[in-house]
């Protein structure tokens, strides 16, 4: 029995290690498109403001992803499923600019999107299965392998991007060369001279993350021998009874109050890392391209050192008290960059190593906390996934908009203003979990009644 049980064990954390890897699929998704979006807008012939708009399209895709994904989980096994989602997700990234045309483009983007949405659904719900006695340890876990991918795929991609950039005159033939001090910058005629090889970086992730794909299918086909609970059953045996439900109407606003604050989570995370590259190269800093390569991979690391951070203190310390320092630390990393100037660039440094660091566990941590109040279920996850798809499309899009028109210091104040909108709502899931807490235990009259129905039945 006792080698069973370590056999089993080993069995569960091998295939974490798997859903970890499978997970690092949206790292690399999210993590590339910020420092290949200029060699982009280059292939396809586009402004700034038009190419921004894939990370609209991914968002969209995310959220078709996870309706599509729950909605099917119940008629396609979670194993298979997810194999295939990233195997046709590999496919994506090695043919995604195959063809340098905008909408056949846009097309693979959102598809991309599509699968990064089912794939982390997947992942969340069958870590919600192996591990439904650590939750907090699992889903923390996972993620990081998201933070990894984030972390290496500047590097990828850097070797690939072109350095120069230049002017086109619609006048001739002839290319100058684009100043820094342009106003706007990187105007619609304004192109890399320099030809890009970046559609290599894609094809690199794509063959990457064909072993996940190829492992979770073993996974499916060895299943089908043997006679497996399926993931939806613990899905139904988290749904909360009518006795853990005193106050529907306080459950269901703390489910409003949560998918509201999951909507800037990660929304957040790729509106900075995604036009982290933009604003050095645009800004009074004027760095190149590959100077923020370096600082996106330096960015994505501090996120990947702080989830594992998080990780170890979530075993010995309240998930409250954890959500609370990353968020308070959050709001000083985003006040530092607002104050960060030329002449002080080693704010800008700090600042973007800080908000990796507050704001990467913020995803994972938030809805295993929310178990205490609100017991975590298919339904649940797909909740917060899709609002942080939701984000996903606001606040890169946002960002994009107030960076053309009020210029690059206004990307730094939108995200101190999503630093403060965390913040407050966070306050709000406390005090309504709070309320959910004392509401169900029970009163000093019922708690009499079955001290004297035990003693009744006591021989």
């Amino acid at each position: 029995m006792e080698n069973q049980s370590s056999s089993e064990r080993n069995s569960r954390f091998i295939q974490t290690l798997w859903l970890t890897y499978a997970f690092s699929m949206n790292g690399f998704n999210n993590g590339i498109l910020g420092p290949a979006l200029l060699d982009l807008q280059f292939l396809v012939k586009v402004n700034l403001d038009t190419i921004s708009n894939l990370f609209i399209v991914s968002g969209v895709g995310f959220i078709i992803g996870n309706v599509t994904a729950m909605v099917l989980k119940k008629y396609v096994d979670t194993e298979l499923f997810l194999g295939l989602s990233v195997l046709f997700g590999s496919v994506i990234n090695i043919v995604l600019l195959v063809v340098p045309v905008y909408a056949y483009v846009v097309i693979m983007t959102l598809l991309q999107g599509i699968f990064k949405g089912v794939i982390g659904f997947c992942v969340l719900i069958m870590c919600n299965v192996i591990w439904k006695d650590n939750k907090s340890f699992a889903f923390q876990f996972v993620c990081i392998g998201g933070g990894i991918s984030s972390f290496i795929v500047p590097f990828i991609a850097k070797p690939f991007l072109s350095e120069t950039h230049f002017k086109h005159s619609t006048d001739s033939d002839v290319y100058t060369e684009c100043q820094n001090t342009t106003n706007p910058p990187l105007s619609a005629d304004c192109y890399t001279f320099e030809n890009t090889n970046v559609q290599w970086a894609y094809v690199i992730v794509g063959l990457i993350m064909i072993p996940p794909a190829i492992s979770f299918l073993y996974y499916y086909h060895r299943s089908r021998k043997q006679t497996n609970v399926p993931y939806e059953e613990f899905d139904n045996e988290t749904k909360p009874s009518k006795a853990s439900m005193i106050n529907n109407q306080s459950t269901y606003f703390f489910l409003v109050l949560l998918f509201i604050f999951h909507i800037p989570i990660f929304g957040f995370c790729l509106a900075f890392g995604g036009l982290l590259t933009e604003f050095g190269v645009i800004s009074d800093f004027h760095y190149t391209k590959s100077t923020m390569a370096i600082m996106t991979s330096m960015y994505w690391g501090s996120f990947v050192f702080g989830r594992i951070v998080n990780l170890i203190f979530s075993q010995y310390i309240n998930l409250f008290v954890v959500l609370t320092v990353n968020l308070a630390g959050l709001l000083c990393a985003t006040t530092m960059l607002v104050l960060a100037t030329v002449s002080r660039p080693i704010i800008f440094w700090i600042g973007t190593v800080l908000i990796g660091l507050f704001s990467s566990s913020l995803l994972p941590t938030a809805l295993v906390w929310s178990d205490k109040y609100v017991p975590v279920s298919g339904f649940t996850i797909t909740t917060t996934l899709i609002a942080s798809g939701m984000g996903d499309i606001v606040l890169p899009r946002i960002g994009g908009a107030v960076f053309d028109t009020e210029g690059p210091p206004s990307l730094m104040i939108m995200m101190l203003v999503a630093a403060l909108f965390e913040l407050a709502f966070f306050i709000g899931l406390a005090l309504v979990g709070n309320s959910l807490v004392i509401k169900s235990q029970p009163s000093e009259d019922e708690q009499s009644k079955q001290i004297v129905k035990e003693e009744h039945y006591t021989p």
